[in-house]
């Protein structure tokens, strides 16, 4: 009788971990790619009326809003002349009053009100990601950086921006 139960329990055994091993390597059936995917074409609403970030931006305000366990502080920034301009293709053109900031490599999308905004010299680095308003003219968006490849995320500084539509 003890011999029977020790089969029995060792082929109840066997069988829970062979279902196991083949339900969990369906988990890792799917290729993980190394980078992640491209941001997709933007979304803008289909009303021909609703207002659209496809145009010049040109910067009016910025400010740092700096995180710590204990604090928040705030910095007007100066940045001087910053302008972005957002084609219906996806691509932006972002440039800055020093012409070696010009970016070789923009990339934006949007998802409801989220905006994402890839950044590099001739292939993605960076992005930014946060969230917008569109008040008529007046663009507001307030985001972080984070690396294009997830190597780390920068939560310790959030930047809202405001800008108008040249």
């Amino acid at each position: 009788m003890k011999k029977r139960f020790l089969e029995a329990s060792a082929m109840l055994m066997m069988l829970l971990s062979i279902s196991f091993s083949v339900q969990s390597c369906g988990l890792f059936d799917e290729d993980v790619p190394d980078t992640p995917a491209e941001p997709s074409t933007p979304s803008n609403p289909k009303d021909d009326e609703a207002p659209s970030l496809v145009g010049t931006w040109v910067l009016k305000s910025e400010t740092w809003i700096l995180h710590s366990d204990d604090a928040e502080d705030r910095e007007d920034v100066d940045r001087g002349f910053s302008q972005i301009t957002f084609k219906e293709d996806g691509t932006a053109e972002y440039q800055e009053e020093d012409p070696d900031e010009k970016r070789g490599y923009v990339k934006w999308a949007v998802d409801g009100d989220k905006l994402r905004i890839d950044l590099g010299e001739s292939g993605p680095d960076d992005f930014l990601i946060g969230t917008f308003t569109l008040d008529g003219n007046t663009l507001t968006y307030s985001y972080h950086w984070e690396d294009y490849y997830g190597k780390w995320v920068d939560n310790t500084k959030t930047y809202n921006t405001v800008w108008e539509k040249k």
